[in-house]
């Protein structure tokens, strides 16, 4: 090695003297970029850990808080997607309303199981419509309307054609040793 750079001229070697200087420099230039990156990280890391903590160092008082929560709700009040199919489907045949349902919708989760459906009222009128309204309020929160759409019927404008999206909230029973 030393051989051969005696055997090369100055300029070469100032060269080559320069390349592996500019080398270095890219080479330091990623190491700092990699460690200010790496740093960053860490620095993200550790917020999380402490919100963490909190979160961890509080399971007490969450628990209490879905006890008494849990307390105040009623269970038989509660329904599922058969349930709230057959709620809207009894009271629209009791109040000979034309009614459409969708299929119903399930996502369940480890704390609650939510059930919607896409019911759609034809001819109805605004009396009919608002008294369905006071019966879902009545079974709230265990029943929401989450949507309301209305359009007038053409034939006759007294009635009305109506989309309605319901939900339906059922907490799953939490065991008390189980942690949130």
């Amino acid at each position: 090695m030393i051989k051969m750079l005696q055997s090369i001229s100055v300029r070469e070697r100032v060269m080559l003297g320069a390349f592996i200087i500019v080398m270095l420099l890219i080479w330091g230039s990623s190491l700092l970029d990699r460690w200010e990156t790496t740093g960053d990280e860490l620095s993200d890391v550790r917020k999380e850990v402490k919100q963490q903590k909190i979160w961890i160092d509080s399971e007490p008082m969450f628990q209490a808080q879905l006890n008494d929560t849990m307390a105040g709700l009623d269970t038989v009040e509660m329904m599922d997607a058969n349930e709230l199919t057959a709620f809207v489907d009894s009271y629209a045949r009791e109040h000979q309303l034309k009614h459409e349902m969708s299929n119903p919708t399930v996502k369940s989760g480890k704390i609650y199981t939510r059930s919607t459906i896409r019911v759609t009222l034809r001819n109805i009128s605004l009396k009919s419509l608002i008294e369905f309204q006071l019966q879902v309020n009545a079974k709230q929160p265990y029943i929401s309307m989450d949507a309301l759409a209305l359009a007038a019927n053409r034939a006759d404008p007294r009635l009305l054609n109506a989309r309605i999206s319901l939900t339906a909230l059922m907490v799953n029973p939490i065991e008390s040793s189980e942690s949130i």
